[in-house]
């Protein structure tokens, strides 16, 4: 990958990690990013400058999509984390879910891309990736749109400590997920690059079908495991059909805290008599 000037850098930059940061910051806040948006953007303009000159950086002294793509991505999350407060799980999906939106926007573009840059109607990259900067801005609108977030995804936004057991593996998992959505997806940018532009070899092409057989196997298992995670909720959505006495002694054998559930229902008892007798 050649190393670009700086200036040119931040033409293409600018526009997308501007629209990166935002998409992360509807998805780690909801609504709440309106609330505090002159605080945010102020730290939104400082987190661009950051993140464009530490992978400007990185670009200068790397030549592997693969080692790119994943320096992005802990750029990103290390922002996401400090600047912007988000806990480390959050930090995770949100800037795995912007690189994703990068290369995956780059990848569905790069034909018409390839097709504009050797038809010579653009001059600069920054009219060369318009068309992948307008995309990205309709997924922005998009989540602004239907109030798409992380909010109410409690194995994401609450704290740590207070996740049960099985809620602190799913997160887990589902972050690992992710990250080898980003790294499947940057494997395949840089093998489709190279075949467009004939520099594919017998070695580039070795190293890419082995990421992409261990990346695999990984999908797979982590995809097993999440289905599996699912029969769970069947059983609980078998219960709920059931008639109210046997609803609760079914959810009182199926849960493994089920004193806590006979404390609640002595409270609620309690609370029941008081109102009666106090409307008596």
């Amino acid at each position: 990958m050649d190393i670009m000037k700086f200036i040119d850098f931040a033409l293409v930059g600018v526009p997308e990690t501007t629209m990166m940061l935002l998409i992360g910051l509807l998805l780690g806040y909801g609504k709440g990013f309106y609330k505090r948006l002159n605080f945010l953007m102020f730290r939104v303009v400082i987190a661009t400058v950051l993140i464009l000159c530490a992978i400007f950086f990185v670009r200068s002294r790397l030549t592997s999509i693969q080692a790119i793509g994943m320096s992005s991505l802990l750029i990103y999350i290390v922002t996401f984390k400090s600047l912007f407060g988000m806990n480390i799980r959050k930090s995770i999906v949100t800037g795995s879910l912007a690189i994703f939106i990068i290369s995956a926007t780059e990848i569905v573009t790069f034909p018409i891309l390839k097709y504009i840059a050797e038809g010579k109607y653009f001059e600069d990259r920054f009219n060369v990736t318009l068309i992948t900067r307008i995309i990205q801005f309709i997924i922005l609108i998009c989540l602004h749109k239907f109030e798409i977030s992380l909010t109410n995804i409690s194995a994401v936004s609450r704290g740590w400590y207070r996740l049960k057991t099985n809620e602190k593996i799913t997160s887990i998992f589902v972050m690992l997920l992710l990250m080898l959505c980003v790294i499947f997806n940057t494997s395949y940018s840089d093998l489709c690059l190279k075949i467009n532009m004939n520099t594919l070899n017998s070695k580039d092409l070795n190293i890419n079908m082995t990421i992409y057989f261990i990346e695999n196997l990984l999908f797979i298992a982590v995809t097993v495991y999440i289905l599996n995670r699912t029969k769970d909720y069947y059983k609980y959505e078998e219960i709920l059909l059931k008639g109210e006495d046997e609803l609760l002694l079914r959810l009182l054998d199926a849960t493994d805290d089920s004193d806590t559930i006979r404390r609640y229902i002595r409270l609620c008892e309690a609370y029941l008599e008081k109102s009666i007798k106090e409307v008596k």
